[in-house]
């Protein structure tokens, strides 16, 4: 197996600036509170506490992040990182659901904003070439161009307050929004220095004459682009270059043989980045709260998990009732097909395993033996509390899932290699540091 490396940060232990930032929105708050503002926007646009922390923000990440005035009635907490499908989502706003039907008043201004955006974003690319940037994984910042990029942050106060979400627990995830920008801007930075290297690569075998070959770097190449590059005379692509490019995006591609890795990566880079500020605690009690408001989660219980599978089981058995059981079976297997298939490529972003995924940073973190006394007890305490969370939370798995995992074998495949990243990061997180460290403080 080939060894697994995450790309984090390091461990920002004595940082006060999440403290600072609580701070700051507590002072928001009591601007709701006190009703000094009465939307969302209005804060956003006018608010000096909330131009304070986006200085913080640009003074401690060396980051151009902004915050949003317009999308929060879609996200209530994201952020439209470097690279993102959040533009591409909102370009096709009609169709938005029932749900976004307050937006609806608010349509065209929403479409002119983000298309005003998707320019700027444009804008930004077309300068971004033979410039300079740095990636400060020890301090969590950027530099030189990385710098420039504009980041918009969407954090709707009013509706996380009304979630009872608490200023320590926001603060946690700004931090998570902020390590999805940064991980962006990390893996445009490695891609770009990758293929400055091959391009170098190509010049010198092509005794750097410009008009040999034209090099084309795309994230992805079919089947049959690759064939054609192999027998291809162009003057665009020369023969090598597709063998390099193979094994170039071979090794870019995945770290275990399976695609799952990367991408169960995502949020968890984004929730480490906040854990790596010491918020592990905040975050998972933060994502817990919108996690069980919005039905994500609910209280463990063998009784309540079998009653919901018992209800979409009776329902199954009246559907194949209603149409006849052949014609009925094939329908529910059409529509297990097209509607779970998607599991295969989902992110291991389920709410419990995320939170045991934050559980492991906080572990990580405490094999360092030089940690502070407090530091240390806090870190344990966090560790109880997360565990404490798991432990009475249940995630409901439908019956049309479990159904795919028994059908389809691409969910049988990424359930092997989540487990799989499962038991390694767990058996790497174990428990024996924890102990270690109790017996230590006490």
């Amino acid at each position: 197996m080939k060894i697994i490396s995450m790309e984090l940060i390091k461990y920002q232990n004595n940082d006060t600036f999440p403290q600072k930032l609580t701070e700051q929105i507590e002072y928001i708050y009591k601007e709701i509170d006190n009703g000094i503002y009465m939307d969302n926007k209005t804060l956003t646009e006018k608010s000096g506490y909330l131009k304070e922390v986006q200085t913080m923000l640009r003074n401690r990440f060396n980051m151009n992040i902004v915050f949003d005035k317009e999308l929060h009635v879609f996200y209530p907490a994201a952020i439209i990182p470097f690279f993102s499908d959040y533009l591409a989502d909102l370009s096709s706003l009609k169709n938005i659901g029932s749900d976004k039907f307050s937006a609806l008043f608010k349509f065209h201004d929403i479409y002119k904003h983000v298309g005003e955006i998707e320019k700027e974003k444009k804008a930004i690319m077309a300068k971004l070439h033979n410039r300079k940037g740095y990636i400060d994984m020890k301090n969590a910042r950027v530099g030189g161009y990385l710098s420039e990029i504009k980041h918009y942050l969407i954090i709707d106060f009013f509706a996380l307050k009304d979630s009872e979400i608490t200023p320590s627990e926001l603060t946690a995830i700004i931090l998570h929004e902020v390590g999805h920008a940064f991980t962006g801007l990390e893996y445009h930075h490695k891609l770009e220095t990758t293929n400055s290297t091959i391009a170098d690569i190509l010049n010198e075998m092509n005794n750097n004459n410009p008009d040999k070959a034209a090099y084309l770097f795309k994230k992805r190449f079919t089947d049959k682009e690759f064939q054609e590059i192999s027998v291809s005379n162009s003057k665009e692509v020369n023969d090598f270059y597709g063998k390099i490019a193979l094994a170039y995006l071979g090794e870019i591609k995945t770290q275990m043989g399976n695609s799952k890795y990367d991408e169960t990566n995502f949020e968890n880079l984004a929730d480490s980045f906040a854990g790596r500020f010491n918020m592990g605690k905040d975050l998972v009690s933060g994502l817990n709260k919108l996690n069980r408001r919005y039905g994500m989660v609910r209280d463990n219980s063998r009784m309540t998990y079998s009653i919901l599978l018992f209800i979409e089981l009776l329902l199954c058995i009246m559907f194949l009732a209603v149409f006849k059981v052949p014609g009925a079976i094939v329908m529910m297997a059409v529509f297990v097909v097209l509607f779970n298939s998607d599991n295969s490529t989902m992110t291991y972003d389920f709410p419990l395993e995320r939170y045991n995924r934050v559980k492991n940073s906080i572990v990580n973190n405490l094999k360092n033996i030089n940690l502070p006394t407090e530091l240390t007890k806090d870190l344990l305490a966090q560790f109880v509390f997360i565990n404490e969370t798991i432990e009475k939370s249940m995630y409901f798995k439908g019956l049309g899932d479990h159904i795919a995992d028994i059908l389809l074998s691409s969910n049988r495949n990424n359930n092997y290699y989540i487990g799989l990243q499962q038991s390694i990061e767990n058996n790497l997180n174990n428990l024996l540091f924890v102990k270690a460290q109790q017996i230590k403080v006490n």
